[in-house]
């Protein structure tokens, strides 16, 4: 819930690398995104 306020706070860094750290996870990567994605985002919910 603190990184959906500010995501860049430092607190909020801090709180992520004692998470990676207890569970032994690195960095998670984010899924690019492409200018598609709407588009088969929307094909995908009409099945």
């Amino acid at each position: 819930m603190i990184a959906e306020i500010s995501a860049t706070h430092r607190t909020t860094e801090m709180f992520l690398q004692i998470a990676q750290r207890l569970t032994g996870r690195g960095e998670t990567k984010k899924p690019k995104s492409s200018l598609l994605s709407p588009l088969i985002e929307k094909l995908r919910a009409k099945k």
